[in-house]
């Protein structure tokens, strides 16, 4: 499993969790063999040297983006995978989105214990 670097995640104010806290929560998967943080604005260099057979990617990247950036990156990682003869598939859960969950958290009333 590969997560991108905090210096490369291109929103303001994120991540919200570091790159050591967030692959340490994804290591304790059972699923999950090794994590590797990524030093790159894509997973390019990562598809690169290890060349997987299925690359996995959400829900969310099934259909059309309206992150014209991210759509065209996640094009060149999926076409990379294909050159090689390695196959993208995508999750079936539901894709929660980091942005939206904060902006409900903000939103929503403190109540008193």
């Amino acid at each position: 499993m590969s997560i991108t670097a905090d210096a490369f995640v291109g929103k303001p104010g994120r991540p919200v969790f570091g790159a050591e806290e967030r692959a340490r929560v994804l290591s304790a998967l059972g699923f999950v063999d090794h994590v590797v943080v990524v030093q790159a604005v894509d997973a390019l260099p990562v598809l690169a040297a290890l060349r997987p057979d299925v690359f996995v990617k959400g829900s969310d990247y099934r259909s059309p983006q309206r992150d014209h950036r991210r759509a065209a990156q996640f094009r060149a990682e999926r076409d990379l995978v294909r050159s090689y003869g390695g196959s993208v598939a995508y999750t079936s859960e539901e894709a929660f989105s980091t942005t939206e969950v904060l902006a409900r958290l903000v939103e929503s009333p403190r109540h008193a214990g």
